[in-house]
């Protein structure tokens, strides 16, 4: 009903009059033909040869023009949809997917890619779940009353934070038009909110999902190499969204404090930096540290609905929200679309959480508590988790053992397999006595580096060969869009790199911070020394100094941006804003009414995160009067730090 009055509704765009080739090209194509003629006569006039020689070279340099001024001109307001579209086309390297090879065929037609899919995204659910799916007795003195849950205003204030995106749907309602007519669509969902959550009933479009392959690592033709990204329906998101808002205001306490995934004030770089900052303290007093690295196969897609049920229980959550979830979670179906074409249903998902939906994250985190609880109570372990990726690290190796015996038994109760190839064990200090662990009777591979969130984890912890690749990559992103586009706009430049390359060296570069006179330190530099020399040529200016250049085009070098982000950080980290288990076992702030801003480092030997930034803090603070708000902290960032 609403996608027809939506189609009644709104007005129909003019169809864009067919592209119609330009006169220059034209005339350039007859050209050609005129002179690929002339080749081939015995003996061609050379007058006439010369005549189009000059006309195609000439022709073409017009077109090139035209086209440079094009580019320029949409490329004036880099913010502005057509450049955003220009940038996509230049910079999008595989728009489409391949033909597929299975079975010794190549598959062109999107009907049977979509059937193909299909069946290897639903082959990574547990087709053998342990029950079937029981509803918890329903204790009406544990429920929550929709008076609370779906009031308009919550409605309303809901939908105007979703984004604001198109996106593909079944229907014609998304978020876009979900968010500009919140006020109207408020009570109506208010209605259907609450009769959906009093009768525990959900309907099948909220319980339907499509799905866009994107490929991973791995030849394109092969449909293992795709991962499955989900888009489920908007009104279900925001009636999930409100649940998952009430369960976090009233049972986050609950959640393990080591867990940093899929929460707020929680993030990699907080993960990141409370594992690493650990591992150096443990280091500076044991010389020795063994950290083993745990994932599980498939972990969203393989939960056991009934433990899941039940845990949900345990966890505190109201019997009626349960009720509604365990709904939410039965006969879950999905279609795999590729281009324009969409698949028909799948079978009932027999197993995981909703992937792409809103109390996915959630649920897993839910389900995965129990684990992080329990290795929280073993004496001298210690843990980091990020929803399904464990880290168990200590200096004591019967402590370690008991852990990853605990989690290998605790996956074998829960029906969530471990992937064991993805087990790696890091060895850290100068002491440490190689003792071999085992898991499900093998032993655990030592390694030389580990991918740790996307952060490659070196034994010395420097960091060396995260460096040389981010670096790597940067350079080369650099290069493709230089030659992408051929723009004589520095602003537009600027635009591109802080768009496109630095997010792949800044990526986590709070929890590295190399000496401002190493090699590191130095190379980090090259992409953005390599990418301002480049825009400065293009823009016909002369050859001038690195940091005349970043004056220049008003940029931070590499090391300064890092210093702004770590003191940041420590800033959020002290006010709260962002997470840190145990952080007074790192840093005290000084009680000192000259100086309030004063922080005290425990271990200031350690050489971690801590123990780098604070004395920066310190001398950046030491004239403060009061304790600054987050305003006036960046404020004294931006005059101190240049």
């Amino acid at each position: 009903m609403l996608s027809d009055f939506i189609i009644s509704h709104t007005p129909l765009s003019t169809p864009p009059k067919p592209h119609r080739t330009s006169f220059s090209i034209r005339q350039l194509k007859r050209a050609r033909q005129r002179f690929s003629k002339l080749l081939k006569l015995p003996n061609p006039p050379a007058d006439q040869i010369f005549r189009l020689r000059t006309l195609i070279a000439s022709t073409s340099k017009r077109i090139k023009s035209n086209m440079v001024s094009e580019e320029r001109k949409i490329l004036s307001a880099p913010n502005s949809r057509s450049a955003r579209l220009l940038i996509k086309k230049r910079t999008r390297t595989s728009p489409e997917i391949p033909p597929l090879y299975v079975n010794n065929q190549l598959i062109s037609s999107n009907a049977v890619k979509s059937s193909i899919f299909s069946s290897v995204f639903f082959s990574n659910y547990n087709c053998s779940p342990s029950s079937s799916l029981i509803p918890v007795s329903n204790n009406s003195s544990n429920n929550i009353s929709t008076s609370e849950l779906f009031l308009p205003w919550i409605i309303e204030n809901t939908l105007r934070k979703v984004p604001p995106r198109c996106g593909f749907t079944t229907h014609h309602a998304n978020f876009y038009i979900i968010r500009n007519c919140a006020t109207t669509l408020a009570i109506p969902l208010s209605i259907i909110y609450s009769d959906s959550f009093l009768r525990s009933h959900v309907p099948a479009s909220w319980k339907h999902a499509i799905i866009t392959p994107i490929p991973k690592k791995g030849s394109l033709t092969s449909p293992e190499n795709y991962r499955p990204i989900s888009l489920t329906d908007p009104f279900s998101r925001v009636c999930e969204r409100i649940l998952c808002n009430y369960i976090k205001i009233n049972l986050f306490r609950n959640i393990s404090r080591f867990q940093h995934g899929f929460l707020s004030k929680r993030s990699c770089s907080s993960s990141l930096v409370h594992s690493i900052s650990e591992y150096r303290l443990l280091l500076s007093s044991h010389k020795s540290l063994d950290v083993v690295y745990l994932d599980f196969r498939k972990a969203f897609d393989q939960v056991d609905h009934q433990f899941l049920i039940s845990k949900l229980d345990s966890f505190g959550i109201p019997s009626n929200i349960i009720s509604w979830l365990t709904d939410f979670l039965s006969d879950r179906t999905f279609s795999v679309k590729i281009d324009d074409f969409v698949g028909t249903p799948s079978a009932s998902i027999p197993s995981g959480v909703p992937q792409g939906s809103v109390s996915g994250p959630l649920l897993f985190l839910v389900f995965i508590n129990d684990l992080l609880l329990k290795l929280a109570d073993i004496s001298s372990l210690r843990i980091a988790a990020f929803a399904d990726d464990i880290k168990l690290y200590s200096h004591d190796l019967l402590a370690l053992q008991m852990g990853i015996d605990l989690v290998e038994s605790w996956a074998s109760d829960n029906s969530l397999p471990l992937a064991h190839s993805k087990t790696a064990l890091l060895r850290l200090g100068p002491r440490n006595s190689s003792h071999p662990y085992t898991i499900g009777g093998s032993l655990i591979d030592s390694v030389d580096s580990v991918r740790d969130l996307g952060l490659l984890i070196e034994p010395n912890l420097k960091f060396t060969r995260h460096i040389n690749r981010a670096v790597a990559l940067a350079l080369l992103r650099s290069k493709q869009l230089l030659k992408s586009f051929k723009s004589n706009s520095p602003q537009f430049y600027i635009f591109l790199f802080k768009t496109y390359v630095l997010p792949l060296v800044e990526y986590c570069s709070v929890v590295y911070s190399p000496p401002p006179s190493s090699k590191l330190a130095h190379k980090l530099e090259t992409p953005l020394r390599f990418f301002s020399r480049k825009i400065l040529q293009r823009c016909n200016t002369p050859y001038c100094s690195y940091s005349d250049r970043l004056s220049q085009l008003d940029l931070f070098s590499m090391r300064h941006r890092r210093l702004k982000a770590q003191l940041l950080l420590l800033y959020n980290l002290i006010i709260g804003a962002s997470y840190f288990p145990s952080l007074e076992t790192h840093v005290w702030l000084s009680s000192s009414s000259r100086r309030p801003m004063s922080l005290i480092c425990i271990n200031p030997n350690c050489s971690n995160f801590f123990s780098t930034v604070i004395p920066i803090w310190n001398a950046l603070t030491i004239n403060v009067p009061h304790f600054l708000c987050p305003s006036e902290f960046k404020s004294l960032l931006v005059n101190n730090i240049a």
